[in-house]
């Protein structure tokens, strides 16, 4: 595992852990932090004197940000000791990118080793060794499978935002002629943009009841389409007090959909522009010791 302490101008400080898990960085207040904050690094394999050095030869900067860290997290934790002992042997002498460092923990993350655990002495050496594409394309996949399942349908986001306004006593009118909610569970599409707005419709039914079908409006997803219904909410009474407690209700549903969404933004984001987030250069901090190795993670 990776430890990361992000910390900015102001004192602010803010943990995580690697190999990521996804929501930790989607969600406030993780994303201001990788913009504006730098960040300490602590390497954490059962090896001791391993993540020392690990420690010692990461530069100031790290060019591939979280994302380039996290795949070295995802390598170290699938290292058993020897693994770890012959990448903690063949360590570089001098600081170096995390590039480097990956490239040397996939080479004996992803080799046969013999009876005395060495690797295979016909497979290529370290030195011609490139970076394993299978562990770097399984890296990526479990993260975007992992962001997948942080995104809700549009149905999901209607029940999000109906749970929020009753919690907060916004349907308690309404119950009162209630005759049903539902949300719309036919569309399995995941919501991936926020720029959409709610538009809740309200209308007397065809033969009975006053209706309230919401929609969203705008780009929701890469589907092309502007329009998403998500669910609707109805009443049999069709007098005037009922008509009255219907539009409210449209307002305080447009209210706390609009809360939720700003709240939760980056589960909203495209996954290309959450990747471009985490990949974003990230300053390291360092403390020179008296020792000619730097020590890091500590806190600034």
């Amino acid at each position: 595992m990776i430890n990361l302490i992000f910390s900015t101008k102001s004192g602010k400080m803010q943990d995580l852990s690697l190999p990521l898990c996804v929501e930790d960085i989607v969600r406030r207040p993780m994303p201001y932090y990788l913009a504006f904050g730098k960040a300490s690094v602590t390497f954490e394999t059962p090896d001791a004197v391993l993540n020392e050095k690990l420690g010692s030869l990461v530069l100031n900067a790290v060019e591939g940000g979280v994302q380039e860290l996290n795949f070295l997290a995802f390598i170290l934790d699938r290292m058993d000791k020897k693994r770890l002992a012959l990448l903690r042997d063949n360590l570089p002498d001098e600081p170096c990118d995390v590039e480097e460092l990956t490239r040397r923990a996939s080479y004996f993350c992803d080799r046969y080793l013999d009876r005395d655990g060495n690797p295979d002495p016909y497979v290529v050496s370290l030195e011609k060794y490139r970076e394993s594409s299978s562990l770097n394309e399984k890296a990526q996949w479990e993260f975007r499978m992992n962001l997948e399942k942080q995104r809700m349908t549009g149905g999901q986001l209607f029940d999000r935002f109906i749970e929020r306004a009753r919690e907060n006593g916004d349907l308690a009118r309404f119950d009162t002629i209630d005759e049903y909610i539902l949300d719309d569970t036919r569309e399995k599409g995941k919501l991936c943009s926020y720029e959409f707005d709610l538009l809740p419709a309200m209308n007397f039914g065809g033969s009975e009841g006053i209706y309230i079908d919401c929609y969203l409006k705008g780009k929701f997803d890469e589907s092309g389409r502007d329009s998403l219904h998500i669910g609707t909410i109805k009443t049999l009474d069709t007098n005037i007090d009922a008509c009255k407690v219907m539009g409210e209700l449209c307002g305080a549903l447009m209210y706390h959909e609009n809360r939720f969404i700003n709240e939760n933004l980056y589960l909203f984001d495209s996954t290309e522009s959450i990747e471009r987030m985490i990949t974003r250069r990230m300053e390291i901090e360092q403390e020179q010791s008296a020792g000619p190795k730097m020590q890091m993670g500590q806190q600034m």
